[in-house]
């Protein structure tokens, strides 16, 4: 279950990442880069997982504001990260 503490950080930090404020993407990236390194690595291995995890930052950074609000940002990237290491196979 996630917790009104993890929902309240997450909002501030899209909003940061929103307004521009520097240091939100960097916080969001070493929030989850190691998260979403894992789930690539189980479908292909350990450098092309690295690698699609970067683009899949880049693709959400340039993107972000398309990004659906009342998700959960780590459910939106752990998706991307998904589908981006199967096509990638």
């Amino acid at each position: 279950m996630i917790s009104n503490k993890h929902i309240t950080e997450e909002n501030h930090l899209l909003l940061a990442l929103s307004q521009g404020r520097k240091g939100a993407f960097d916080t969001l990236f070493k929030k989850y880069y190691p998260v979403l390194c894992a789930y690539a690595r189980r479908i292909v291995e350990q450098n092309d997982a690295e690698e699609i995890v970067q683009d899949v930052f880049v693709k959400f950074y340039k993107k972000n504001e398309q990004f659906k609000e009342q998700a959960d940002i780590r459910t939106y990237l752990t998706k991307m990260t998904v589908n981006q290491s199967k096509d990638y196979l």
